[in-house]
């Protein structure tokens, strides 16, 4: 079962792993690389170590580098490397010769999970996603307990209505990340809109699974989210989280074998898309001159193309917006996506406080993103760096500006 596994590789994709493997262009785009400077950490050199599984059989090939002398170590170095990448897609961006890239590290994993190589701790991690049905291992009961713990009033949960705002693990979970979901609640009650909580019906969106490369796990995920949703008849689902978002939208249709009935946006393009509606009446907002950056979430701007947006409803709110350096499509990533932070921390954090620099030589002073996992990161690397930056989503800015929190 293994062994086939392998020899299901498409001769297309073997021809992208030639190619990519004998081209080192996007090297300096890379982060990781960035911070490591190790051969074996930029794509090329990631795309030589998957090579050598795929022609050899991953089998014989794991069985020659045990057995060689000194080299005990080595299969597991370059197992790593695998994961050692944020998943954030700039060496797609910048391919010259039109890669994407995404798919093969998200193949890659798929293969090293079939063969249950990949790194301890994501076994863990794997395990308790499928256990507690959420990326903390804890009691998936306590998913809404947030709403509770903020003093949220009349929030419906699991009832019938027009929007599934569709949390997210982080944002329910880490009280760091808990006032996006308090924002985002009360900004949609501002809307005047029908809107619902899964609550304990809410299961992780399925993106760390995949990222760890367990796609059977992915698919269990998605096939209860669907059917949670669509049993509230929901016409749509929004999420401050653009992993869920995009997973949902752009995973699930192939993970549960049909096609979605209900639509799906980040809450940036909502938010956009009222106010431009006038659904969000602007009337006494607080705009005032506090310099504003925005850092685009990988995973929003260069993978789901959402980019105008949430610059659009930052400048409803501010009179001085500041672009971010390697923005929109071509942004830097953070350090927060990859399931990075489990494999090699540090990492993390030395590639967050090259960014966190970026904005502090800006002299900003707010520093926003539109994800979960990004606010934690960058809050991470502005303690690292000492920087003096307050730290925002732009949901909580926006919120907070219209006095709603």
């Amino acid at each position: 079962m293994k062994l086939e596994m392998l020899k299901e590789v498409s001769p297309f994709t073997m021809l992208q792993l030639e190619t990519c493997v004998r081209c080192a262009h996007c090297a300096e785009y890379c982060p990781v690389y960035d911070v490591l400077k190790k051969p074996q950490t930029m794509p090329g050199g990631r795309v030589s170590v998957m090579l050598k599984m795929i022609k050899g059989g991953a089998s014989s090939w794991f069985t020659f580098y045990r057995l060689r002398a000194g080299k005990l170590n080595e299969i597991e170095n370059h197992i790593k490397s695998v994961y050692e990448c944020a998943l954030c897609g700039r060496c797609m961006a910048v391919c010259p010769f039109g890669i994407q890239t995404d798919k093969l590290w998200e193949l890659f994993r798929k293969i090293v999970y079939n063969f249950n190589k990949h790194p301890p701790v994501l076994k863990e991690v794997d395990k308790f996603i499928l256990s507690t049905y959420n990326a903390y291992g804890v009691g998936n009961d306590a998913r809404a307990m947030w709403v509770d713990y903020l003093g949220l009033d009349n929030v419906k949960i699991n009832e019938p209505s027009d929007i599934v705002y569709f949390v997210g693990c982080t944002s329910s979970f880490k009280a760091v990340a808990q006032d996006i979901a308090y924002a985002t609640s009360l900004t949609l009650n501002h809307a005047g809109v029908s809107w619902t909580l899964l609550g304990e019906d809410e299961w992780c969106c399925g993106a760390p699974l995949l990222m760890i490369g367990d796609e059977e796990g992915a698919k269990k995920m998605a096939e209860h989210n669907v059917r949670a949703i669509e049993n509230l008849g929901a016409r749509l689902v929004v999420s401050a989280c653009p992993g869920c978002a995009r997973v949902i939208k752009q995973k699930y249709p192939s993970l549960i074998g049909r096609a979605l009935r209900f639509n799906v946006m980040h809450l940036m393009e909502l938010l956009d898309l009222y106010i431009r509606k006038e659904r969000i009446s602007l009337k006494g907002i607080e705009r005032d001159s506090t310099l504003v950056t925005y850092h685009d979430p990988c995973e929003l701007a260069r993978l789901s193309g959402v980019i105008d947006e949430p610059r659009r409803v930052i400048n409803t709110v501010t009179t001085s917006f500041k672009e971010m350096p390697e923005n929109r499509r071509d942004v830097r990533c953070c350090g927060g996506g990859g399931i990075l932070q489990a494999v090699n921390d540090e990492l993390r954090l030395n590639i967050a406080e090259k960014r966190v620099k970026q904005a502090k030589a800006l002299e900003a002073e707010i520093l926003t993103s539109a994800c979960p996992a990004c606010k934690i990161t960058l809050m991470d690397g502005t303690k690292k760096v000492g920087a003096k930056i307050q730290v925002l989503d732009v949901v909580e800015l926006f919120a907070r500006r219209l006095g709603l929190m």
